[in-house]
């Protein structure tokens, strides 16, 4: 079992993983609070929507990608 990050902001976690992959909003928090410790829903949605930190980005099929800001422009 691989070891689960913790004391990370939402955007670190998700940088080391290059992204988090879902297929409806709701797995992208159940997706990082699998990878977590101690990261829950209202340090993602901080990060998505007050922060800026990370980005939604739908691809085909409307599937979701959250990728940290700096790597959004290098994704579109």
């Amino acid at each position: 079992m691989a070891a689960r990050a913790s004391g990370l902001p939402a955007a670190d976690v998700v940088d080391d993983l290059v992204v988090l992959h879902a297929t409806d909003p709701a797995s992208v928090y159940l997706s990082i609070a699998a990878r977590t410790d101690d990261l829950g829903a209202e340090q993602l949605s901080e990060a998505l929507y007050e922060d800026r930190t990370l980005i939604r980005m739908l691809g085909m099929r409307r599937t979701m990608f959250v990728v940290p800001t700096r790597l959004a422009s290098s994704c579109a």
